[in-house]
């Protein structure tokens, strides 16, 4: 992978191409701003305009790549813009509505035409990690107040399985996080659309907490029916190379294999040949295409 300074990976597949993006710790400015794709058909790197905010969400939505939210570093400024990479132009636009909140450092999630933006960093009268969930509606370009998670939450990982968002990992205010949040990405979006996002007790909410991953700071992935964790570290805070898959019907996780290097803050993406692409991570820039039997 070109760029070797980023900590915190996070990657999209569209089709054959998957867009990479990451974080610096105090590294360049513009290596946090810069987003990277991969043809696995061509084996081949190239690096798309600079875009003008670090610390944002990546997602596919429509087939199209979209970055959600993120810090602008001349200023340190949160943004709450919604950015589109335009094929035709070769550069960012901005074609939906922006954020209720503004937010970096979030987790992003999309499904037929609703996106779902949950935790992250925002600025009210000081810096604090947000419980905070969003929802966008593409028929009528508004985003929604949805039920919030039941921790407040940054640098999180999500995933879609059989309609169920499973939120996973991340930082709370005191330490690495290995709680996993799940709720009916329908039952949420509707609930949403209706007004009745903002509950006031999380007996009212939707989410549910589900067993901890094994590692925390790991990848989460959706594959063949599975929700797996890869990598991540473990207790004493050492780079693991386990992969997890969660077992929905006895809510537990199991070990199924390892990754070739041990990584945490990587990411995974699917492929549409059924394999999954693991990569980068702290301190590495490995890619690492996989397969699940």
């Amino acid at each position: 992978m070109p760029i070797k300074s980023w900590i915190d990976v996070k990657s999209v597949a569209i089709g054959d191409v998957v867009y990479v993006g990451g974080s610096t710790s105090g590294g360049n400015r513009d290596d946090s701003c810069t987003i990277i794709k991969f043809s696995t058909l061509e084996n081949e790197w190239k690096v798309l305009p600079l875009y003008r905010a670090t610390e944002f969400a990546m997602v596919c939505f429509l087939d199209q790549l979209v970055l959600v939210g993120g810090l602008d570093p001349l200023n340190n400024r949160v943004v709450d813009y919604i950015a589109m990479f335009d094929q035709t132009v070769s550069g960012w636009i901005h074609p939906y509505s922006p954020l209720n909140i503004p937010r970096y450092d979030s987790t992003v999630i999309s499904s037929n035409q609703s996106i779902v933006v949950a935790g992250g960093w925002i600025f009210s009268d000081k810096k604090q990690r947000t419980a905070s969930v969003e929802v966008f509606d593409y028929s009528s370009n508004i985003w929604f107040a949805a039920d919030p998670l039941p921790i407040a939450r940054s640098a999180a990982k999500s995933s879609i399985l059989e309609n169920t968002l499973y939120v996973m990992g991340g930082f709370d205010d005191i330490k690495s996080y290995k709680a996993v949040h799940k709720v009916s990405f329908n039952e949420l979006i509707d609930k949403a659309k209706m007004g009745n996002g903002n509950v006031k007790t999380q007996q009212d909410s939707l989410w549910k907490t589900v067993e901890m991953t094994p590692c925390g700071r790991c990848a989460a992935l959706s594959i063949q029916c599975h929700l797996l964790a890869v990598g991540g570290y473990d207790q004493q805070y050492r780079s693991s190379s386990s992969v997890h898959l969660y077992q929905s019907n006895s809510q537990s996780w199991v070990k199924v294999g390892d990754l070739p290097a041990a990584q945490h803050g990587s990411s995974c993406s699917v492929l549409p040949n059924g394999e999954f692409v693991v990569i980068g991570g702290f301190g590495v820039s490995r890619v690492d295409f996989m397969s699940i039997s």
